[in-house]
């Protein structure tokens, strides 16, 4: 494999560079020079990398500020190394790593998720740049351009507001140019960018009459550098490395019925220390706003937007009404588009990846195929061990008596856990015991099936003291969907 350096040739500029290694005698030299005959080791320091056969930007290619140096990677080589660091942890690709091998930079895995807050290094950035896919070598300036594969969902980064004598406590203000202007403090929120969105580009919805929605991922903006936006390491301080774009989690049920509402449960961390959450890209008072743009399927002319502001845990109702008047009908498809209102009232598309999902649909009927029995049964509790639980007769299953008859997919479970109170989620609660996943369950019309589970089985828990007195046991199905659920009284007895 090879590899195309660009060096600044610096030149006009004359460096001292020892006669010989290790000697103090020094001579006087261009800096192009010195690089030309190893005096500085080049590499280390380029500008930019890429393999042969990449799309080369113009500013370098075509520009005699740059000394062009191509460096042979043994594949062989690479390959056995690139092995053995990804057993390690590296998140890098094979030509990445090439880059950093031509620059003479190693891959370090000692390093930072978190880069420390006070006594930052430069190794620290670049290292741990690397490790996780960035090209960053001895030049500062590479840490700040794409190559670096920062990471956008990290609350700490490069921001580009350009503050004179930058430091985070500065009670000065930026002004934020998606907000018509608006002054921001320093110290507050300096990290959000002027751009308003954490230098992430979210584009704008404008089109709400759109029913074949095709949003384009999130992406990063670099900060330019220059008098404007310059670059600072110290924007690093508590970059991490492993941020998720997973700051919403919605639960859409898979159909509806006529004449009901459609329910959706909703996880939203509202505050994270290192990783960026919704309500700080959007910085809307009292939380952000997300909407859902609801139409039939094959149908024009008719949509409602339905608004909410999720809090940690939500329950979303999408009323009968609201449904109602998109004129949906049994076996349409309801379509279903998550969008986020901006500070300024704008609609923002929410495919912060490319696995992120914005565009939900749910089958409507006329009836459920089946309905779920009400649940029956104890959590026991040993009287000589409380960490000792025994499940007794329980029992949950679906009936469609008076219905038309259908499946439940397979890989639905149990769970039982301490009872909190009525209105949490416990799907991100830890149970206390969950059964495997069940198969199919089908029903016909006029039957009854049953949950797959034993009359009666044992476990023990370390979450448990005196004074829990309460149980909730629930059936997931397969996308944590809760079926049904049975609260019970604990009761104490000899087993």
């Amino acid at each position: 494999m090879k590899v195309i350096l660009y060096i600044d040739k610096r030149e006009g500029d004359m460096i001292d560079v020892p006669i010989f290694p290790g000697s103090n005698i020094t001579k006087r030299m261009s800096y192009l020079q010195a690089v030309e005959e190893d005096k500085i080791n080049g590499n280390k320091v380029a500008d930019a990398a890429f393999i042969v056969g990449e799309d080369i930007p113009s500013e370098y290619k075509d520009n005699d500020k740059y000394l062009e140096r191509v460096v042979e990677i043994d594949d062989a080589k690479l390959a056995e190394s690139y092995a053995s660091l990804a057993k390690g942890g590296y998140r890098g690709t094979p030509e990445k790593l090439a880059k950093l091998t031509a620059m003479d930079i190693p891959v370090v895995l000692t390093v930072y998720d978190v880069l420390p807050t006070s006594n930052l290094k430069w190794d620290y950035i670049r290292d741990t740049l690397n490790k996780y896919g960035g090209v960053v070598n001895n030049n500062a300036i590479t840490a700040f351009q794409s190559g670096a594969n920062i990471l956008m969902f990290a609350k700490y980064k490069p921001s580009d507001i350009g503050a004179v004598n930058f430091t985070r406590d500065n009670p000065g203000a930026f002004v934020v140019d998606s907000w018509d202007g608006q002054l921001v403090t320093i110290k507050d929120k300096w990290w959000i960018g002027k751009n308003g969105t954490c230098n992430i580009n979210i584009p704008i919805i404008d089109n709400l009459e759109n029913n074949s929605p095709n949003d384009v991922p999130w992406s990063y903006i670099p900060v330019p550098g220059g008098q404007n936006a310059p670059y600072r390491l110290g924007d690093f301080a508590g970059y991490d490395a492993k941020a998720t774009s997973d700051m919403i989690t919605l639960v859409v049920p898979k159909y509806v019925v006529i004449g009901q509402s459609l329910r959706v449960p909703i996880y939203m961390p509202e505050k994270r220390e290192t990783e960026l959450t919704l309500n700080d890209i959007y910085d809307v008072t009292g939380g952000v706003t997300l909407v859902f743009r609801i139409w039939v399927q094959g149908k024009t002319g008719y949509y409602k937007l339905v608004e909410f502001q999720p809090k940690h845990q939500t329950m979303l109702e999408i009323s009968a009404e609201d449904l109602e008047f998109i004129g949906m009908s049994p076996k349409d498809t309801v379509c279903m588009h998550l969008m986020a209102k901006d500070v300024k009232g704008r609609y923002r598309n929410m495919k912060a990846s490319e696995d992120t999902t914005t565009l939900y649909k749910v089958k409507v009927f006329s009836t459920k195929p089946y309905d779920f029995i009400t649940p029956r049964g104890e959590v026991l509790q040993s009287n000589s061990d409380i960490k000792r639980l025994r499940l007794y007769n329980i029992t949950f299953g679906i009936t469609a008596v008076g219905f038309s008859g259908g499946t439940l997919e397979a890989g639905s479970k149990i769970a039982v856990y301490r009872y909190k109170s009525g209105n949490v989620n416990y799907k991100y609660e830890q149970p206390w015991y969950e059964t495997g996943p069940a198969g199919e369950l089908t029903v016909a019309a006029g039957e009854i099936r049953y949950y797959p589970i034993v009359d009666s089985f044992d476990f023990t828990t370390n979450d448990i003291d005196e004074s829990v007195t309460k149980a909730v046991v629930i059936w997931w199905n397969s996308s944590y969907i809760e079926l049904s659920r049975l609260e019970v009284t604990i009761r104490k007895t000899d087993f």
